[in-house]
This record gives C-alpha cells, structure tokens and sequence, in this order.
C-alpha cells in the first residue's frame, strides 16, 4: 500500500475495533498517534498524550502502522 491507501485504510478502519497505532513520518518529525481524520489536503492525528497534530498532506513521507508494547 502508498501512504495514500493506507490512509483510506485508516480511516475506514472498522469502528468496533480499537484504532491501529501509527508513526507518521514527515521530513521533520515523527509522530505516534492514532489518524482522527483526512481531508483533502491535510490529516489530524490524535497522539498517545491526548493532543491533537494536523500534518500536511505534502510533508508526510510514510505511515507505518505499529501495535503496542505492553
């Protein structure tokens, strides 16, 4: 999957079942956090300390989904 289908993916993601943990990488930073929501030319993702990012749809490199480590 492109980071593009990947989102659709997400965002589509059943909702009885708890949201895939993701890094979200751009040229600048990487965050953790789980995507809330996508538009057309931007996506807001929900981190693990409640805040809430909006990414540029431009700047993100890479999604990759990762479980968590208990």
């Amino acid at each position: 999957m492109d980071t593009l289908e990947r989102l659709d993916y997400l965002i589509d993601f059943p909702k009885q079942l708890p949201p895939i943990p993701c890094i979200f990488e751009t040229g600048e930073k990487d965050l953790r956090g789980f995507l809330v929501s996508k538009h057309e030319e931007w996506i807001e993702v929900k981190l693990f300390d409640e805040r809430i990012e909006k990414l540029n749809l431009q700047t993100l490199n890479a999604v990759k989904m990762i479980g968590l480590r208990r």
